[in-house]
């Protein structure tokens, strides 16, 4: 059984060494082919940029919250500060690696508070339930919208909000319980029916994630208003809605560091549906990726050194 999962895992890391690189490329021949657009960045406006970053923080502190939340859960020593370092850490982390905000988060737990990080994961896992569900509805409602004002849909996505929406459905009306198996997408199921039965519990608490849940969406929304708006695209607050609902069918095919490539992909796919040019689409996208860089580069370094420092006085004592 061990070996089993050790040549599963092999074959999913060789598998991502092999697709990223393509990712990569097909991006890059994109981008060159479309290489014209680039000259819409004349247009920038330096004033939505310092929004968008500020946007960009105000984004960092709201997930530290919501971590805050569930790590109090097994710990209460971890304060907010520590949450919102560990945010930036790990949104710095994850741009250079996949899993590099994670392993670094889970060194930090463990050394300095004898945090399991497994424990933390299984019960943050239940907000999957509520973001994604409440993600998948809003998606749906502004496909309604574009198809309703203009007559234009996407089946293909339409059917995969819908496929969230109603699995995530049965897991917060049944909890179905899962056997056991060595299948990781079932594991993974269990994770999240694990982590919503405990979440659950505390109704308030349940209703608190989703009103955050949806403010992240807005915040997400905004920024990317401000970078398609200084590009020169005219664009509404619905479409830039619909972008930010496509993250949670991001995060289920999100295989190269911070999803770049997959993230550009969705949005070329769903061009059509928004009535805005894919090279516009793909351009936006990249501005934010730089500035979600920068901000993560100048706080996320920060907070990998007090986190660090941190780590090496607990392994002192």
């Amino acid at each position: 059984m061990k070996l089993n999962n050790l040549k599963k895992t092999i074959n999913r890391t060789l598998l991502h060494k092999v697709i990223t690189p393509v990712v990569f490329i097909l991006l890059g021949v994109y981008i060159w082919r479309n290489r014209e657009i680039f000259l819409s960045l004349r247009k920038l406006n330096i004033g939505h940029i310092i929004i968008i970053m500020f946007f960009e923080i105000i984004l960092s502190a709201v997930y530290a919250l919501i971590n805050k939340i569930m790590i109090n859960r097994l710990d209460n020593s971890v304060s907010y500060m520590d949450s919102f370092y560990l945010q930036f850490s790990n949104n710095l982390l994850n741009k250079i690696s996949p899993k590099g905000g994670a392993v670094f988060r889970a060194m930090y737990l463990k050394t300095n508070h004898d945090l399991s990080y497994a424990n933390f994961l299984s019960s943050i896992s239940g907000l999957y339930v509520l973001s994604f569900s409440s993600m998948a509805i809003i998606g749906l409602l502004c496909l309604l919208f574009f198809y309703l004002s203009s007559n234009l849909y996407n089946l293909i996505l339409t059917m995969m909000f819908l496929s969230i929406m109603v699995g995530l459905l049965v897991v917060i009306i049944a909890s179905p319980k899962i056997p056991e198996t060595d299948s990781r997408v079932i594991q993974i199921l269990k994770k999240i029916i694990y982590g919503w039965n405990i979440i659950k519990q505390d109704r308030k608490q349940v209703l608190f994630f989703i009103i955050l849940t949806i403010i992240s969406a807005f915040i997400i929304s905004y920024q990317n208003l401000f970078i398609y708006r200084s590009l020169g695209a005219e664009v509404n607050l619905i479409q830039m809605l619909f972008l930010s609902s496509l993250s949670i069918i991001n995060s289920f095919i999100n295989f190269t560091p911070d999803g770049i490539g997959v993230k550009e992909g969705t949005l070329i796919f769903s061009s059509n549906v928004v009535s805005i040019p894919a090279d516009v689409l793909v351009l936006g996208s990249l501005m934010m990726r730089v500035i979600g860089f920068f901000v993560s580069l100048l706080f996320g370094s920060v907070s990998y050194i007090i986190l660090s420092r941190k780590i090496k006085r607990s392994d002192m004592y």
